[in-house]
C-alpha cells in the first residue's frame, strides 16, 4: 500500500483495517473509490483529498442514514491541491474564494464556477493561464481585454 495506494482495490476484507486504508490513500488519494462505505471516515476522505484534491469525487456516499459532509475547509483543500476538483464541490460551497483558488490553481476550473461567481477578475487569470478557457466565459464578461489575453496565451503558446 505505501509504494501503490491503487492495490488496496485488490485486498480481501477479511484483510482491510483503518491503517491499511489510510496508509493506501496517504499513497494514493485516488484509492478512495475503493474505499467501501462501511470503512469511509472522516479521517479517510481527508487524508485522501489531501493527497489528492481529486479525491473529493468519492467523498460523497451514504452510510445507513448518514452521509459523510463535504465541508468548506475540505473543499477549499481539494481545489487548492487540483483546481479541478471544483467539479465535485456542491453549489452551495463554491464561494469567489473557492471559485478563484480553483482558477489561480489551474484555469480549467472555470467550467465549473457557476454564471453568477464569474467575475471579470476570475476570468482574467482563467485565461491567462490556459487561453482554451474562453470558452467558459459568458457574454456579458467578454471583453476585447480578455480576447486579446487569450489570444495572446495561445500565441505564446505556440512558440514555445
Amino acid at each position: 500500500m505505501q509504494n501503490n495506494g491503487f492495490a488496496l482495490q485488490f485486498v480481501d476484507k477479511k484483510y482491510l483495517t483503518n491503517k491499511i486504508i489510510e496508509i493506501a490513500v496517504q499513497n494514493n488519494g485516488l484509492a478512495l473509490q475503493f474505499v467501501d462505505t462501511e470503512y469511509l471516515t472522516d479521517k479517510i476522505i481527508e487524508l485522501a483529498v489531501h493527497n489528492n484534491g481529486l479525491a473529493l469525487e468519492h467523498a460523497r456516499r451514504e452510510k445507513e442514514n448518514t452521509t459523510y459532509i463535504l465541508t468548506y475547509e475540505l473543499c477549499m483543500i481539494a481545489v487548492q491541491k487540483e483546481g479541478q476538483s471544483l467539479e465535485f464541490v456542491p453549489y452551495h460551497i463554491r464561494t469567489e474564494d473557492i471559485c478563484m483558488i480553483a482558477v489561480q490553481n489551474n484555469g480549467l476550473a472555470l467550467e465549473h464556477i457557476p454564471p453568477h461567481r464569474k467575475t471579470y477578475e476570475i476570468c482574467m487569470i482563467a485565461v491567462q493561464s490556459n487561453y482554451r478557457t474562453l470558452k467558459y466565459i459568458e457574454n456579458d464578461i467578454m471583453t476585447d481585454e480578455i480576447i486579446d489575453l487569450a489570444f495572446q496565451n495561445k500565441i505564446n503558446s505556440l512558440q514555445k
